[in-house]
């Protein structure tokens, strides 16, 4: 068959069972240029050869195959063995050169172990100063907020006597002075004052008032409250309520007690 150099267009006259099916580097010998060959066809293999019909006997047509397969095998091994001469040819060169010159300026080198965990080091150390601010800021939040908090939150009084806090309980130190009762029909009048002896400040409570027949009986009760929340020490609030009842009520009352109410855990 003919084989065409794809460089400089020289023909050449080749056998295609040397090509052989799988294709196969080419050279040419004018102009040095290699390439690669496609492979042929089987068909192109026995159309070539001397003698070979289709109608011949298969088992001939079987041993030149092989004999074909055999030549490219031992090509391949060839190839590979000029291969090898030339790695280690390669080789011997690299180790005929002269030894590189080493700088004589020190050398640094960075342990990355080291710089990542100096890194962790300082992420803890960090991490560890903004937990003690969130803390600081959290005790300081609630000594400054503590009466709030006990006010929404009842059973919280026990936490602040466990850590040694002085803890205020509503109407503590107040009294009821000058109080007075007048009936309006079946309206009851109160008019009065409240005073804190102490000299803190102190949380006005719900005051209970209670109805009460000569025999110490409660017949009624009603809860209201002061328009202010404290009461500055040693200051006074006026009280004054009034109440509608019915007239058994009314009727059957012998007395009027009023108290404050305690606060609820």
């Amino acid at each position: 068959m003919i084989v065409i150099c794809p460089d400089c267009t020289c023909r050449y006259n080749i056998k295609a069972e040397v090509i052989s099916v799988e294709g196969r580097m080419m050279r040419c010998t004018a102009c040095e240029y290699k390439w690669f060959y496609n492979g042929v066809t089987f068909k192109d293999i026995l159309n070539e050869a001397e003698g070979t019909d289709p109608s011949d006997d298969f088992d001939q047509i079987e041993e030149r195959l092989n004999a074909i397969e055999e030549t490219l095998e031992g090509e391949s091994i060839q190839e590979k063995e000029s291969i090898q001469v030339a790695y280690a040819s390669d080789s011997d060169e690299e180790e005929k050169k002269p030894p590189r010159r080493t700088s004589t300026q020190p050398q640094y080198h960075y342990d990355s172990h080291e710089t990542d965990s100096s890194k962790t080091q300082q992420g803890h150390v960090t991490g560890a100063l903004a937990a003690l601010c969130l803390f600081a800021l959290f005790c300081t939040g609630i000594m400054i907020l503590k009466e709030t908090i006990i006010e929404q939150v009842p059973f919280s009084k026990s936490f602040y006597t466990a850590i040694g806090m002085k803890v205020e309980t509503p109407g503590e130190g107040l009294v009821f002075d000058r109080i007075e009762t007048t009936w309006e029909g079946t309206k009851l009048k109160i008019s009065g004052v409240v005073i804190n002896l102490l000299k803190e400040s102190s949380t006005i409570p719900m005051i209970e008032l209670s109805f009460q027949s000569k025999e110490d009986e409660i017949l009624d009760k009603g809860v209201f409250s002061l328009k202010s929340k404290r009461l500055e020490g040693e200051e006074s609030i006026e009280l004054n309520y009034d109440i509608q009842v019915t007239s058994s009520i009314q009727e059957e009352t012998s007395s009027i007690k009023l108290s404050f109410l305690p606060p609820k855990d």
